[in-house]
């Protein structure tokens, strides 16, 4: 069916099965489960009036992890909480930088001929702004950042063209802007980029799409393209969330895209407010192979969001004010 509003959790979502020989200590599980966590208290919180949101919880986990490596007291305290580490298992700070760095290096390990996947992560500073050396070699050390020195107050113009063309290298030309302006005063700006291109396992026929009906938020019809494949995937008719999931995998069948569609048009809202991290991992469990007839329309989707009212939301207040403590980054 083509005749409501879908949910696509196909953004990175995280439930990597990692083996112990692997990682002895868990932290890398722990950190996906805390993305998995995070990632649906987020999309609860993000504004998708027009029926969209679209965003990749995984560059926000890890570009806030980075963040969060820098806070001290109260503030590394919120977002430990925010960002799902207390839920997920993650005691200290150091468990957190194991899990991310892990992390990051299985994914590009799973990467190969099947998928393209690159996370590039990198760090402006204000080139009169002194940062701690120990905190520059962590974000090389774990998050494989870029580290550069700019001039914000004297030659934003360039420092923005430099900050889109950063993003625009890395995600193969698909994102071409990270940022429109840059305050005068900015003395450091985090950037994270994913860029992911993988073929489907079961390939749709080009030949048999059509346009078909497609209300977007339940809503507003339009006709879209739509296409067609005819195989198996995993799928469940779930009552819990009172929609029906298929997953559809990419080649290699280490990543997939989760389709979520609601049996009422007007069921968007509801589903996306019963799910939870430890609920779609139940979904995910019950999925059965069975042959289908798979309509997906073809999508492009670009959004734009000011994360200071969901982070805060979710407890994590203090980074955004004048009681910000971020020592760990300058020292003051």
């Amino acid at each position: 069916r083509t005749e409501a509003a879908m949910l696509l959790a196909a953004l990175l979502y995280l439930t990597l099965a990692v083996s112990a020989n692997a990682d002895p200590s868990g932290d890398t599980q722990r950190f996906a489960n805390a993305s998995d966590i995070f990632a649906f208290k987020l999309l609860q919180r993000l504004p998708y009036e027009d029926g969209h949101a679209f965003f990749s919880p995984f560059s926000i986990s890890v570009a806030m992890a980075m963040v969060y490596n820098g806070a001290r007291d109260i503030s590394e305290r919120q977002l430990h909480d925010a960002l799902g580490y207390t839920d997920a298992g993650l005691v200290e700070k150091s468990s957190v930088l194991s899990g991310v760095m892990r992390l990051l290096r299985n994914l590009e390990d799973m990467a190969g001929d099947a998928v393209t996947l690159e996370v590039a992560n990198g760090l402006l500073v204000q080139k009169d702004y002194a940062i701690l050396l120990d905190y520059i070699m962590v974000l090389q050390d774990v998050f494989h950042a870029t580290a550069e020195k700019v001039d914000f107050a004297h030659d934003n113009a360039r420092v923005v063209a430099d900050a889109n063309e950063w993003v625009s290298e890395r995600t193969g030309g698909k994102i071409t802007k990270i940022v429109d302006s840059l305050p005068l005063d900015t003395v450091a700006f985090i950037m994270n980029a994913v860029y992911f291109k993988g073929d489907w396992q079961v390939e749709f026929d080009t030949n048999k799409t059509t346009q078909r009906p497609f209300y977007n938020n339940g809503q507003d019809l339009d006709l879209v393209d739509t296409m067609l494949s005819l195989g198996k995937y995993g799928y469940t008719n779930d009552y819990t969330l009172d929609a029906e999931v298929v997953e559809i995998p990419y080649n290699g069948k280490d990543f997939s895209m989760v389709v979520v569609l609601p049996r009422e048009r007007s069921g968007l809202k509801g589903v996306v407010r019963s799910l939870s991290a430890a609920n779609f991992r139940s979904v995910l469990s019950r999925l059965r192979m069975v042959n289908l007839q798979l309509r997906l329309p073809k999508l492009s989707l670009e959004s734009e969001y000011s994360l200071v009212q969901a982070l805060g939301s979710l407890g994590a207040n203090s980074i955004f004010g004048s009681d910000a403590d971020l020592s760990g980054i300058s020292g003051r």
